[in-house]
């Protein structure tokens, strides 16, 4: 603490702070889960159990500290972050889809207003590419769009962009090229950190890599916004977000596939992102 000068100080007491609300809300509530596993169906489970799961929990981890150092604290931190990461993601998906089921049971007004939907699905490859309305794209053909949307996105993602900028050539061009570029950085960088021999030049430049996916992520979660909102889909730019990033080969080929006509009959989309 003593390299970071005059503000150490300041520093022990948010680092105090932080540790006091770590353990109120995260470990507090992990004895509390603990707790109720194991108090056979009771919805107040006795005191004295709950002190019990607490000591039991602090004694754990204070013996693995004590027994293995910091070798010990650096695993523990290593396989939070790992049993941790996956859980993030699906929460992003179960809080959107607990909000939408909350706003479908009370009918909120704007919800029944937005009755249009997308041509495909960004799930329907996990139903054999079931054909979804008459007409619609057949099975080899969301294949191949699939494909394209994995290897190149941009290309898949072309019609759509030049649609939602049909009265600005020049920004929907731009627009494009930005995509290409974003995308391509992604491979790009990893491939360049992966050749590198210095350890801290490798995370950083991965680090990029990561920060062009997430940026080329944003810019189609735009792209799929605008197209929701001509043909008044329900959703937000959130779920578009997290979609994109977490299946952005299904939402590239959903784009491709879509007729985008509105519910109006009006074959156009708003212009801008």
């Amino acid at each position: 603490m003593m390299s970071y000068g005059e503000v150490w100080k300041f520093l022990v007491v948010i680092g105090l702070i932080s540790v006091v609300l770590y353990f109120i809300t995260s470990s507090d509530s992990g004895s509390y889960i603990d707790d109720l596993l194991s108090a056979g169906g009771l919805e107040h489970p006795p005191v004295a159990q709950k002190v019990f799961w607490c000591f039991t929990e602090g004694a754990c981890a204070t013996a693995l500290l004590v027994s293995g150092g910091s070798a010990a604290l650096g695993a523990l931190q290593s396989v939070s972050i790992v049993a941790g990461m996956p859980y993030t993601f699906v929460i992003c998906f179960a809080c959107t889809s607990l909000w939408e089921a909350c706003r479908m049971d009370y009918q909120e007004e704007d919800l029944l207003a937005n009755q249009g939907d997308f041509t495909t699905h960004v799930l329907d490859v996990f139903e054999m590419m079931e054909m979804r309305q008459l007409g619609g794209p057949n099975a080899m053909a969301r294949l191949t769009s699939l494909v394209v949307g994995t290897f190149a996105p941009f290309v898949a993602v072309f019609r759509a962009v030049n649609k939602m900028f049909e009265n600005n050539k020049i920004s929907g061009a731009l627009t494009n090229i930005v995509i290409a570029c974003f995308f391509l950085l992604w491979p790009i960088l990893h491939i360049a950190a992966a050749a590198k021999d210095d350890k801290k030049n490798k995370k950083t430049t991965a680090t990029m890599g990561w920060v062009f996916y997430l940026m080329f992520c944003l810019i189609v979660a735009a792209v799929r916004s605008g197209v929701r909102t001509a043909k008044k889909i329900n959703g937000s730019l959130i779920s578009d977000f997290f979609t994109t990033m977490m299946m952005y080969p299904m939402v590239c080929s959903q784009l491709m596939l879509d007729d985008f006509s509105t519910s109006n009959g009006v074959n156009s989309l708003p212009g801008g992102v």
